[in-house]
C-alpha cells in the first residue's frame, strides 16, 4: 500500500493509494500524523508494507518523525471541524466530528432494522471478503480484509451517499460529481 500525500482535494483509498490530503498542506498536523501511523499499523497487522510519498521535504520529515516517535501523536484528540479543502462530498466546510454514521443502500435496511445490527459486508452479504473484493462493485480496489469492517464516515460526510448513488448508476467515482442530483443513501 501507498500513502501519497498532497493536496488532492480530499482523502480517498483507491486501488492500493491511500492519497492523503492534510487540510493545511503543506503543513500537517499532529492529528493528520496520527492518521497516518493507524493506517500503517493496520497495513502492518494486515501483512503490507506502506510506501509513503511526497514531495515536499518537510512534510516526510515531519511523517518520519512521527513514525519513529508515536507515542507522542497516538492520543492526539479528532478537533471538533476536520477541514476537507476542494472535497466533492463536502456541503459544510469540513468533517464535523461529533458524530459518525454508516450510510448503505436502501436494500440492505430493512434486515438492519430486523436484526438491530450494523453488520460488516462480509456479514450482512455472507460472502468472503475475497469474494467481495472480485466483484464489480467495488471500484477502488479494496482488499478483502477491508470488507470485514463496518465502514463509518463523520455524520456530516457525503461521501457514503456518493458511493450508494453510483452503486445505484453503475457510476465510476472517477466519472462522478456531486452536484449531479444526489440522492442520499439510508444513515445509521
Amino acid at each position: 500500500m501507498t500513502i501519497n500525500i498532497a493536496n488532492h482535494g480530499g482523502p480517498i483509498v483507491w486501488e492500493g493509494v491511500y492519497y492523503f490530503s492534510p487540510a493545511s498542506y503543506p503543513q500537517i498536523s499532529d492529528w493528520e500524523l496520527r492518521n497516518i501511523l493507524m493506517f500503517c499499523a493496520y497495513e502492518k497487522k494486515h501483512g503490507r508494507k506502506t510506501e509513503i510519498i511526497c514531495e515536499d521535504a518537510d512534510v516526510l520529515a515531519a511523517v518520519d518523525y512521527a513514525l519513529a516517535n508515536p507515542s507522542l501523536y497516538m492520543k492526539t484528540p479528532a478537533p471538533d471541524l476536520i477541514p476537507t479543502p476542494a472535497c466533492i462530498n463536502c456541503k459544510q466546510g469540513g468533517c464535523r466530528t461529533d458524530f459518525l454514521c454508516h450510510t448503505t443502500e436502501l436494500k440492505f435496511v430493512e434486515s438492519i432494522f430486523k436484526s438491530g445490527k450494523l453488520l460488516s459486508a462480509v456479514n450482512a452479504r455472507n460472502k468472503t471478503g475475497e469474494e467481495l473484493s472480485q466483484e464489480a462493485r467495488n471500484g477502488s480496489k479494496d482488499t478483502p480484509d477491508y470488507f470485514d469492517y463496518v465502514m463509518f464516515a463523520w455524520g456530516n460526510c457525503f461521501a457514503g451517499d456518493s458511493l450508494v448513488m453510483e452503486r445505484m448508476l453503475g457510476w465510476d467515482k472517477i466519472e462522478y460529481a456531486s452536484s449531479e442530483g444526489l440522492q442520499p443513501g439510508a444513515r445509521f
